[in-house]
């Protein structure tokens, strides 16, 4: 695996932080044609170019190997009827609670937007800058000097930085600062579990499958106090 200078790590995260804060002062602005596609776009150009045209990376260096796409599709396949049938059968044991396709809540127009961003822009995006880059190029800095805690270290670090990189959504965008706590924990965990998922299965798609399906899950399971 290539190492990058540290330098570049930091500009990479610097300009991701930037974009972080202008497009979201510019979704509460309501800028005309910015929408979830729109803004993900621009973070893929241009930390994306930034950290293949300041280094000698190529795709597969931050984990989007062409010829594991097909598992990562299947193995996301997988998690989906695997998890839907949970869902079926905890629906069914557990009074007061039923199944609700979460997909049609949403405008067939705004439907197709929200699968192109999450599965196509957002999900990739999002595991191959806090994946593949930055929790691989963090371990690869710390396993000189801490060998034995550099995978824990890069873990936790990697994905706490996940976390923070939503914070501008949830304070001027989303609404969520009243259980902000709740959600950077609920982030960080999740930040977790994708990338062990891309540690066992070496595979990146996988990964990103599953953060789409996170995002944008088809079936939901609700109660009267709403989804759970």
């Amino acid at each position: 695996m290539r190492r990058v200078p540290i330098s570049l790590i930091i500009v990479a995260l610097l300009i991701h932080g930037a974009l972080l804060v202008f497009i979201n002062l510019a979704f509460g602005a309501e800028i005309a044609g910015l929408n979830t596609l729109t803004a993900n776009l621009v973070f893929c150009l241009v930390v994306g170019g930034v950290v293949f045209g300041r280094s000698d990376l190529r795709l597969r260096d931050v984990g989007l190997q062409r010829q594991q796409l097909a598992a990562g599709g299947g193995f996301t396949l997988l998690l989906l009827i695997g998890s839907s049938l949970v869902l079926v059968v905890v629906s069914a044991l557990l009074p007061g609670t039923w199944l609700a396709f979460d997909w049609a809540r949403l405008e067939p127009g705004r439907l197709g937007l929200a699968l192109i961003s999450h599965v196509f822009v957002i999900a990739p995006y999002e595991e191959a800058f806090f994946r593949g880059f930055l929790f691989v190029q963090l371990y690869l800095w710390l396993r000189r000097d801490v060998a034995r805690l550099a995978m824990l270290t890069a873990l936790l670090g990697s994905q706490l930085l996940f976390a923070i990189g939503h914070l501008p959504n949830y304070l001027w965008v989303a609404g969520g600062a009243d259980e902000l706590a709740l959600n950077m924990t609920r982030l960080l965990l999740n930040g977790m579990l994708y990338t062990l998922i891309y540690l066992l299965t070496g595979n990146l798609f996988t990964a990103v499958g599953a953060h789409a399906l996170h995002n944008l899950p088809p079936l939901t399971l609700e109660s009267g106090n709403g989804t759970l």
